[in-house]
């Protein structure tokens, strides 16, 4: 693989009238694939800890507005799965524009205008 990438290196620097003397590909060592501890190490634990709390709230955040769309709606016999599905919905639409948005501006200026 080094050399079929210096070889292409070559040919890019003839089209481009460049001279590659002196240039030498250096290989990395390749790594360990990391894994769910990596999260814990003190490096990442503070990150870690405050997008789980984020992500916790949020969480109980959409249960509690769960329970409060028949009050919301105005029905107190039963489930009207209609206002359920209509308000639920929102979040399709929600999700789809956080998408494209974050796709045209970036996805971290996405994430920061949309938490």
């Amino acid at each position: 693989r080094k050399q079929d990438a210096m070889a292409a290196l070559q040919k890019a620097a003839v089209m481009n009238g460049v001279d590659l003397d002196g240039v030498e590909l250096v290989c990395e060592d390749p790594h360990e694939e990391a894994g769910c501890s990596e999260l814990a190490h003190p490096q990442y634990r503070a990150r870690t800890l405050v997008l789980f709390s984020v992500w916790l709230l949020g969480l109980f955040g959409y249960y509690g507005a769960s329970f409060a769309t028949p009050l919301i709606f105005g029905t107190s016999d039963g489930t009207n799965y209609g206002a359920v599905f209509f308000a639920s919905s929102g979040e399709i639409v929600g999700v789809a524009l956080c998408t494209f948005i974050s796709l045209r501006i970036g996805v971290m200026k996405g994430m920061g205008l949309f938490y």
